[in-house]
């Protein structure tokens, strides 16, 4: 085919606009993860969010009877973040004695999403959902935090230097007063680190429930991606229409009035003679 020939058209979809998920639809990517494997069939233990600024935490069971789990590892994980089996059983951030969870803790991957969508495609038609925010899910291991607290604190216990040779100096502290900000000023301020990690201190997680992607309910919610579609039919049912009859719909033709002549009875004869007399005037 050359270039100056126009492609074909193979096929003609109608597209439609729903806005009906758009406060609750988010895409979530995996970037460390695979093309070929996913997490659709992995055990989700807790689900948490916070819904203002867009932050997932989520744990997943990890198969430590696998052959590629390193179970000496995992254990040697768990003592160290948990200790040994008779101390703190009720502060226990692994349920078992070995290493057996995955926590991914999400950062957003795009700040403009206003041409981000998802789409659907049924029975040849195709619905667009404007999504609420870009998630990406990376693992994170907050255990290793308590691993270094407890070290610290055992070191302290015994005596030993934690301040890792730093001395403590004496700092001029300088008062400053807030000064009136501009509008640009304001914008910079809140993209800022300080300023997004008070906003989110802020707000308190939230458990959800997880639901596989297979379940009953996952699949009633990507049901309403294509219900919009039926209901938008009638409402795309004038573009279908030929331009006059789009027109005459707009504005209805005047139609001619016809008159129609009212009945008039005849009135019946007075029998009784008119009176001639005026008044104040009698008759002889």
């Amino acid at each position: 085919m050359s270039e100056d020939e126009d492609d074909s058209v193979a096929e003609e979809y109608p597209v439609y606009l729903s806005h009906d998920l758009e406060d609750g639809l988010f895409i979530f990517q995996y970037p460390l993860r695979p093309t070929g494997s996913s997490y659709d069939s992995s055990k989700v233990i807790k689900f948490s969010i916070k819904p203002e600024n867009q932050e997932v935490t989520m744990e997943v069971s990890l198969d430590t009877q696998s052959n590629n789990y390193d179970l000496s590892h995992g254990e040697q994980i768990a003592i160290n973040v948990d200790g040994s089996s008779q101390k703190n059983s009720q502060e226990k951030f692994f349920d078992s004695q070995v290493m057996d969870k995955l926590t991914f803790q999400s950062t957003k991957s795009l700040t403009d999403i206003s041409t981000v969508a998802v789409a659907c495609v049924k029975d040849k038609k195709v619905v667009l959902s404007p999504v609420a925010g870009v998630i990406s899910m990376q693992p994170s291991f907050p255990f290793l935090d308590i691993t270094d607290k407890k070290a610290k604190e055992e070191a302290k216990e015994r005596g030993d230097d934690t301040s890792g040779g730093e001395e403590e100096e004496e700092k001029q502290i300088t008062v400053k007063f807030a000064r009136q900000e501009s509008e640009r000023m304001k914008k910079a301020r809140e993209r800022s680190f300080n300023y997004l990690s008070k906003k989110s201190a802020e707000e308190p997680w939230y458990n959800t429930s997880y639901h596989a992607s297979t379940s009953e309910e996952s699949m009633a919610e990507r049901a309403k991606l294509m219900l919009t579609s039926e209901s938008m039919e009638d409402q795309t049912a004038a573009l279908n229409m030929k331009p006059s009859d789009y027109m005459d719909s707009l504005f209805p033709a005047a139609h001619e009035q016809t008159w129609v002549a009212a009945e008039v009875k005849p009135t019946k004869p007075n029998s009784s003679k008119p009176s001639t007399e005026r008044p104040g005037q009698s008759g002889s």
